[in-house]
């Protein structure tokens, strides 16, 4: 559900899919010190989901990436 919602934004402000292709070959981490589900937590704790869809997206956008998996579903 938020892949979905993450990829129609980024589909819908050209702006925003410009800046997340600029950072291609970098790892992408939500700096929320409080959120350990969406964010990388204060010490690096954290999952990170929001840093690994926004990391999907973006190697889909690339063409790397199949677009019928989402993260943690087996490929």
């Amino acid at each position: 559900m938020m892949y979905r919602a993450i990829k129609h934004k980024f589909s819908t402000y050209p702006g925003l899919t410009n800046m997340l292709l600029s950072t291609a070959g970098s790892v992408l981490v939500e700096a929320s010190p409080h959120d350990l589900f969406w964010g990388g937590g204060r010490e690096g704790e954290g999952l990170n989901y929001l840093g690994r869809l926004l990391m999907q997206l973006r190697s889909e956008i690339m063409g790397t990436f199949p677009a019928s998996v989402e993260v943690g579903e087996a490929v």
